[in-house]
């Protein structure tokens, strides 16, 4: 889910070729994509990120927006332009000193990307997947064209509004969390949407919750049955010898 360009030399020239999409991206979709299609581009998207966090050092792509999902010759959404990615940021910045200090589009910024540091952090590019999905629904960005700067001053996340199913409507909410770590991971949030969803517009199917954190652990009852019975027979060993 990741649009690869194709890199070749002529003449001692570099050239980057990017394969054509025909139907552009889905900035086309904006204010008008289903919630069918919403749950696609959050997986293709989530897909296309777990695969550039995963690299080591993690790439962060640092603008996730429409103009930069585009839409593949077989209905999948990829993830292009990789000009602000932060391999590609550090480079330059090596390059051309430490004027080069920030990249991304404001509106789907994350509030950490305001502060002092402005580091971007893998929960950073979640945080834009949730401002674009709410914008293709809606047709505006979350906080407008100020992004996480609105939160960091107290702005509360807007609710999405309009006939959307809960489970979607908890997801983006999620993604816009105020905190990176009350954000989902991508890994997480692949593993989400591909599981069985309830009442989308009528269907019944079931879905789980999804979770930020680490998975809690869930006792069998055969491991609690298993546990009572050597319970009850230490129990009896401790009675065999205080009552003979």
């Amino acid at each position: 889910n990741i649009l690869k360009p194709l890199y070749f030399e002529h003449d001692r020239k570099p050239y980057l070729v990017l394969p054509y999409c025909k139907d552009g991206s889905v900035k086309t979709k904006i204010g008008q994509l289903s919630e069918e299609e919403a749950w696609k581009v959050l997986r293709d998207v989530a897909k296309g990120l777990n695969a550039l966090h995963s690299h080591q050092p993690p790439i962060i792509h640092q603008d996730i927006k429409p103009d930069n999902i585009m839409i593949a010759g077989d209905g999948h959404y990829m993830i292009s332009d990789f000009g602000v990615s932060t391999h590609l940021h550090s480079t330059l910045r090596k390059s051309v000193g430490s004027n080069f200090t920030s990249a991304g589009t404001r509106a789907y910024m994350a509030p950490e990307r305001f502060s002092r540091h402005k580091t971007p952090v893998m929960a950073s590019d979640v945080y834009s997947l949730g401002a674009t999905i709410y914008e293709l629904l809606t047709g505006d960005t979350p906080f407008g064209e100020e992004g996480g700067l609105l939160q960091r001053s107290g702005a509360e996340i807007p609710e999405l509004e309009g006939d959307y199913s809960e489970e979607l409507k908890k997801v983006v909410e999620q993604c816009l969390a105020l905190n990176p770590w009350e954000r989902p991971s991508v890994d997480k949030l692949e593993e989400y949407v591909d599981a069985p969803r309830t009442t989308i517009r009528g269907q019944n199917v079931e879905k789980k919750e999804i979770k930020t954190g680490d998975d809690k652990r869930q006792v069998s009852p055969i491991a609690i049955i298993a546990a009572i019975a050597v319970a009850g027979v230490a129990l009896g060993v401790v009675l065999g010898v205080l009552i003979p």
